[in-house]
């Protein structure tokens, strides 16, 4: 098996005692993640830990280096320019990495950006599988869910992870977007991700997952958009995956903060293309006034009441209120 390099050719080598590349190789999964999970708990304990800092090995400054091969000057060389001063014959001091580069901060941040993304994926993953068999949870999960089985993979993740709903529907979004249907047909388009250059950018750690959920709710806006403009959801996914190669240099190459700001002009510039002639998503996609009363609960006893009304509702109660501000006190 060919392992993808975890850091830069960067110092001397990481030693590789606490693995065995022979071992992993044949390695089951749960073995794997096994192994995984007791290191992580181990080094998150280390990095806790008053002295671990102390460890941490810093860069140094060595003397600066020219790559067009600096020559320093001699004696006998006349000086035309007078502004010349002995400063700027200096070559700049070069920054030397310590040789355990891989105990350094730059390192570390780095691995640990590694093990959240694996993570991630992970979990979409993890998700897949468990929508594969939630119709069957005696078998994949033994006798204790046979009398009160979960009803969906919300609540398996809220409740034997403890996850928030809102964490467990991202994790549901990327399984479908950006992950294969384990145990199933793969010819069927409904067994692979929607998103299949992303799926695949993804697996490999080259798209952080706050990018995916960003273009996840993208490409939910214009489901919402092709409906309520009346354009197929097929057609809608025809332009959508001729868009996705651009969409995935984009969530290489930036950060989440980045993409949330890029994301409304990707939407207009996709919905253009599915309906030139029709309204902009913003028109499309905005809320609607309902005139529904909304009422929020306080644990005092009181309450907020709001409501979206229409501009013909929201005219007469303007005019009433004018008219009960008219009143004598």
């Amino acid at each position: 098996m060919d392992h993808t390099p975890i850091l830069p050719n960067i110092g001397i080598p990481c030693p590789t005692d606490l693995l065995n590349p022979d071992k992993l190789d044949g390695a089951s999964l749960g073995e794997a993640l096994h192994a995984a999970a007791f290191i992580l708990q181990y080094a998150g304990k280390k990095m806790a830990h008053p002295s671990t800092f102390t460890e941490v090995p810093t860069f140094s400054q060595g003397a600066g280096s020219d790559w067009s091969g600096y020559q320093p000057q001699t004696g006998d060389e006349s000086h035309d320019d007078d502004t010349d001063s002995a400063g700027d014959s200096k070559t700049p001091a070069t920054v030397v990495p310590p040789e355990r580069y891989y105990d350094s901060l730059p390192a570390i941040g780095d691995m640990l950006s590694q093990v959240t993304q694996s993570t991630d994926v992970m979990m979409a993953n993890y998700t897949r599988y468990f929508q594969a068999v939630e119709h069957d949870q005696v078998t994949y999960f033994g006798a204790p869910f046979a009398a009160s089985g979960f009803t969906d993979a919300k609540q398996y993740l809220r409740d034997t992870m403890k996850l928030s709903a809102a964490t467990a529907a991202k994790h549901i979004d990327r399984a479908a977007y950006v992950t294969l249907a384990p145990g199933k047909n793969l010819e069927e388009a409904a067994n692979l991700p929607v998103f299949a250059r992303m799926a695949a950018a993804f697996i490999n750690g080259r798209i952080p997952a706050e990018n995916i959920d960003r273009f996840i709710n993208l490409d939910q806006d214009l489901t919402d958009y092709a409906a309520k403009t009346g354009q197929t959801t097929d057609y809608k996914n025809a332009v959508v995956q001729a868009f996705e190669p651009t969409l995935v240099e984009t969530a290489e190459t930036s950060t989440p903060d980045e993409v949330s700001r890029v994301k409304k002009r990707w939407v207009d510039r996709i919905a253009h293309a599915m309906n030139a002639d029709g309204p902009s998503p913003s028109q499309t996609l905005r809320k609607q006034p309902d005139n529904a009363i909304n009422t929020r609960d306080n644990p005092d006893g009181s309450g907020h009441i709001s409501m979206h009304a229409t501009p013909d509702l929201y005219a007469q109660f303007k005019n009433f209120k004018l008219h009960m501000l008219a009143l004598p006190v």
